[in-house]
């Protein structure tokens, strides 16, 4: 019997485990500049130090951020992973959402995170624009226009953004689960 609790074990360390080394990189960068920030400002370069502290707080955000998701994913992993034990033929009570008859939708966090990857995008394509295009476009560098093609993304992004939100539906209430493939109640808001 030792052997599937071992399992279930490794199930929910495998993804929590993954996204930590994910993470690795990008908090790693983000100490690494934030250090290096600190060094320029000391030494008088005011400008390129507060450059790469928008550097450190995005990549260390990031990355102290996933390190975050990756604790609080494990804890829900092992509590899904107690109601699948506890109702192995009845799917619909492994979500304790479900059990109560409300399907949540994930329009939501879709909606929050494309506007937290616009607002992302848009600060670090807009920074470099702004400190380096001018620059090189006085050296006479026409090359680095191709630099404005990153806010133009990060435009539409934004469209993207504007686009969810609205359409983001919280919950959907079912008449009974399981619920039949063609149910005639609409979802209620």
């Amino acid at each position: 019997m030792a052997q599937p609790a071992l399992q279930l074990t490794l199930k929910s360390l495998a993804p929590t485990g993954c996204l930590t080394l994910f993470a690795m990189p990008f908090a790693a960068v983000g100490v690494f500049t934030s250090f290096q920030a600190a060094s320029l400002i000391r030494s008088g370069r005011t400008r390129e130090g507060l450059f790469l502290i928008l550097f450190a707080v995005v990549f260390g955000g990031v990355g102290f951020g996933l390190f975050g998701l990756a604790l609080f994913g494990r804890r829900t992993l092992r509590a899904a992973e107690a109601l699948k034990a506890q109702h192995p033929d009845a799917p619909w009570l492994w979500r304790e959402d479900w059990a109560r008859g409300i399907i949540r939708s994930g329009g939501r966090s879709t909606a929050v995170g494309a506007w937290f990857f616009a607002f992302f995008w848009n600060i670090i394509s807009g920074t470099v624009v702004i400190m380096v295009l001018p620059r090189e476009l006085a050296r006479g560098n026409h090359a680095a226009l191709f630099a404005l093609l990153f806010p133009a993304i990060g435009l539409g992004l934004l469209i993207w953004a504007l686009w969810a939100w609205p359409r983001a539906s919280p919950r959907c209430s079912a008449p009974r689960l399981p619920c039949p493939s063609f149910c005639s109640r609409p979802c209620s808001t």
